[in-house]
């Protein structure tokens, strides 16, 4: 979301209810926390296309960083964010 972030890697803005990435935007339906794992059940779409319903898992890492996790497919691996300093 910062100039060049398709070059340096995907990223997220997370405010209140929603998440917002560069093709898509979320609504958060549900969020709770369980052993340490953040499971969110949100509703996506695109400019052009509604993606529907799907369930995102993280792992906060502290305050300045969260690892997306995929239970269902853990040889998928994991995806490591880090929040941008202002």
């Amino acid at each position: 979301m910062t100039r060049n972030s398709d070059v340096y890697g995907g990223g997220f803005i997370a405010e209140k209810n929603q998440i917002r990435g560069q093709a898509r935007t979320c609504k958060i339906n549900s969020r709770r926390e369980e052993g340490g794992v953040l499971r969110l059940i949100v509703f996506c779409s695109t400019e052009i296309a509604v993606l529907g319903t799907q369930q995102v898992d993280a792992k906060i890492d502290g305050d300045d960083r969260l690892t997306r996790i995929f239970p269902s497919f853990p040889d998928m691996g994991t995806t490591t964010y880090y929040r941008c300093k202002r």
